[in-house]
Formats: C-alpha cells, sequence, structure tokens
C-alpha cells in the first residue's frame, strides 16, 4: 500500500457508540441470501481461491475475505455483511468485520475533505474518557484512496475503519477487535486493501 498523509492523530474521549455500528449486538435485522438482488441480473456469488480463501462478489464490489473467517448469517443485513472467526457467530463479544457501500457528497480525488468531514463526527460523539483516535491513508492494491481511522478504547478494544474513496460514495470495512488476535487484524487490512469496485 502506498500511503499518503493524513492530519488526525490525536487524543480524545468517548462515551457514545461512533456514528456507524461497532459492535455485533448493535446492529439489527438479519438477512436471507437471494440469487438475484439487483433488476440488472447480478447475482452474488462466493467463490474458493487456491488457498481457500472466500472471494466475495457483492453488489457494490469483490473482496477477499481469508480461510477461517465466514460470513454471519446472523447478524448481516441486505446493506451489510460481517464476518466472524468459524465457530465465534454466537460469541457475546467475537472479534468482527463488516462490510458496506455508502453514498457521499465528495469526489474520489476529494478524498481529504472526507477524510476531515468523517474525523468531524467523531469527534462530535466523543466524551470525557480516554480513548486514542488515529488518522492515516494509503492507496489500495486498485489505486484507491484509503483512508484508515483506529480508535483505541481504555480496555485496548480497538476498532479500525477503512474508508475506500470512490466519487461520491465510499466502501467502509470496520473492524472491531475485542481479543487482540492480530489474525483479525489482518482479515480485516485484506479485506480492504484488495477491495474492488463492481463497475
Amino acid at each position: 500500500m502506498k500511503m499518503f498523509h493524513a492530519k488526525g492523530n490525536i487524543c480524545v474521549g468517548m462515551t457514545v457508540l461512533f456514528f456507524l455500528c461497532t459492535l455485533l449486538g448493535g446492529c439489527s435485522g438479519s438477512r436471507e441470501h437471494t440469487a438475484s438482488d439487483d433488476t440488472d441480473g447480478f447475482e452474488e456469488s462466493v467463490e474458493l481461491n487456491k488457498h481457500g480463501d472466500s472471494i466475495y462478489r457483492k453488489e457494490f464490489g469483490t473482496y477477499t475475505v481469508l480461510d477461517g473467517w465466514v460470513e454471519s448469517e446472523t447478524h448481516s443485513t441486505d446493506e451489510q455483511f460481517f464476518y466472524v472467526k468459524d465457530g465465534h457467530d454466537d460469541d457475546v463479544s467475537p472479534d468482527n468485520i463488516s462490510i458496506n457501500e455508502g453514498t457521499n457528497h465528495y469526489g474520489k480525488d476529494e478524498y481529504m475533505q472526507f477524510k476531515d468531514a468523517i474525523m468531524a463526527q467523531l469527534l462530535a460523539q466523543v466524551g470525557n474518557q480516554n480513548v486514542q483516535v488515529n488518522g492515516s491513508g494509503s492507496y489500495t492494491a486498485n489505486e484507491d484512496p484509503m483512508i484508515l481511522f483506529e480508535i483505541i478504547e481504555e480496555d485496548k478494544t480497538v476498532t479500525r475503519q477503512y474508508y475506500i474513496v470512490g466519487d461520491y460514495r465510499y466502501c467502509l470495512v470496520h473492524l472491531t477487535n475485542y481479543s487482540g488476535d492480530e489474525e483479525a487484524d489482518r482479515v480485516a487490512e485484506i479485506m480492504a486493501d484488495g477491495f474492488a469496485w463492481r463497475e
């Protein structure tokens, strides 16, 4: 990943949830897989690569989830897909990664303004507890700007939000790592770095 400079390494407090879901339990709804979710005939699919990793093709793009991690039928919705380590879907607080698409008011070349807007939203929701928030940026393997926010709470829970920036849209890969397991970090990074928009 090529890096670019993104200001935003600060210590702040947090008393409420981020503007996006950070816990599996905080997201509502379950989903049924359908063969076709779009009128143009697009069909979601998943296939295995030679390493046993799953390549997911969704309405908004394609990404890879490493072997040993599965899509959560319980917590995924039609708009947001959750991944957990195989066998941990029913844990109280499993490490988890979600992915979803959203829209914004920024073109692809306005990624720094987009970063500033997200940082402002995060800062608007903080309180008095010490939480470390770091912001940085890079480019994905497909040369899309990617903004990373890392939030470290007092109990050492780590949240990472990877925003892959497109024209007036973004893809968010959102990791919540309760256990400190480095594998969860690696799965999220690979999902984000290899993400490719559906054209």
